[in-house]
């Protein structure tokens, strides 16, 4: 899973979760600046998951997926891990993902290595001497160690490096009203550079004033989908641990129709934070979904003899629950329940439960406390998230 590359006597990190099929698409994920100790969460049993680890760099921040002091030793670097991705996954379609310091360095190595395309959310499109930048001490730190503060360098402004249209599909999104002229001098300049060459993107703007992601990765790969010729072969419903649950019932029409799907799937390994009871939790995105209920699919695996009483949280935004949502018994909806395991050999559990969800709900954040250290014997916890539709 953890992969090293040895270049010129530096150590090059990343994360391969591969795919189950030969000769399925690469995606690489590019992280944001300070992200350089997890890899990200997503996985995708189709696609060969790539996670990149910017180790280098001022103040363990990163290098931008760039270098030190005027060496940019990551454009061989990454170069040279793509090629050994290609020949390991017997595939040429390569996909980059990255938010902001991760968007820069997606369509500076997706345009480098002529990728099939790029998805960059707020990205930083001009280094030294963006507003951005100025206003962020640790950062511009940063930025100063790794170009060895020369503003002129070429990988300080994209418009520089990129010059001549690809077949690459840059997939672009802003957020308008962000602060520190972020989308005026991040965006404007380099998007009407882009169109002056030619150059293939999409792009999405949006009147939000945040420095937040807009299409998370699972979405991203919908407008990859859209955008490009991308071939995700369809292994759910032959896949033991990503499973693909059915239900029927009678529509408007009185046809039966099939109303649960899959949609997400978090594996991990959780520890409590002493401080919130908190092992875990992430927001979830409902748009365009158009369904009312939930399905999650608990599946657990300990190890030695212990009960420990946890709770599944869900989030709802702001938003009320609906009446009758939180229900303390054996059977609720949501609640109290133990972690139980074989006294010599692993076990697994399965708990499914059903949650309504407010109608005008656009996302929910799922999340996982304890009263106990839960990471010294939970040794798989995996959630398999459903939909079921609006009927």
């Amino acid at each position: 899973m953890l992969n090293k590359l040895i270049l010129n006597g530096r150590e090059f990190l990343y994360y391969h979760f591969k795919a189950q099929q030969t000769s399925a698409p690469i995606l690489i994920i590019f992280h944001g600046a300070g992200y350089n100790k997890i890899p990200a969460k997503f996985r995708d049993p189709n696609i060969n998951v790539v996670a990149i680890m910017d180790t280098f760099g001022h103040e363990d921040i990163g290098s931008w997926f760039l270098g030190e002091e005027g060496d940019f030793f990551w454009i061989n670097a990454i170069k040279q891990i793509i090629t050994k991705l290609k020949y390991e996954c017997n595939s040429e379609q390569v996909f980059c993902w990255g938010s902001s310091m991760g968007g820069y360095a997606a369509i500076l190595h997706g345009y480098l290595n002529n990728v099939a395309a790029v998805y960059a959310n707020v990205p930083q499109t001009k280094l030294l001497g963006s507003t951005y930048i100025l206003h962020n001490k640790n950062m511009k730190s940063c930025l100063e160690y790794v170009l060895n503060g020369d503003e002129s360098s070429k990988y300080n402004d994209l418009t520089r490096v990129i010059k001549t249209a690809t077949d690459t599909v840059f997939i672009i999104t802003f957020n308008q009203l962000e602060g520190l002229n972020y989308f005026s001098e991040q965006g404007f300049p380099f998007l009407r550079h882009l169109h002056g060459i030619r150059q293939k993107m999409y792009l999405e703007v949006r009147p939000n004033n945040q420095h937040a992601v807009i299409y998370n990765i699972s979405e991203s790969l919908e407008l990859f989908k859209k955008y490009t010729d991308i071939h995700i072969k369809n292994t759910e419903k032959n896949n033991k641990d990503f499973i693909h649950l059915t239900e029927k019932k009678i529509n408007t029409k009185g046809e039966f129709e099939e109303i649960i799907n899959f949609i997400k799937q978090f594996e991990l390994n959780s520890h409590v934070n002493l401080k919130t009871n908190i092992c875990w939790s992430e927001w979830i995105s409902l748009e365009g979904f158009g369904f009312n209920k939930l399905k999650l699919l608990i599946k657990l695996t300990t190890s030695g003899t212990h009960q420990i009483p946890a709770l599944f949280t869900i989030d709802f935004d702001g938003i009320a629950p609906p009446d009758g949502f939180f229900k303390k018994s054996n059977n609720s909806e949501i609640g109290f329940f133990n972690y139980i395991s074989g006294q010599d050999n692993d076990i697994s559990v399965e708990k499914l439960y059903t949650y309504p969800i407010p109608l005008d709900c656009k996302r929910l954040r799922i999340g996982l406390r304890a009263w106990q250290d839960i990471g010294s014997v939970l040794n798989k916890l995996n959630l398999t998230l459903l939909k079921e539709y609006v009927a």
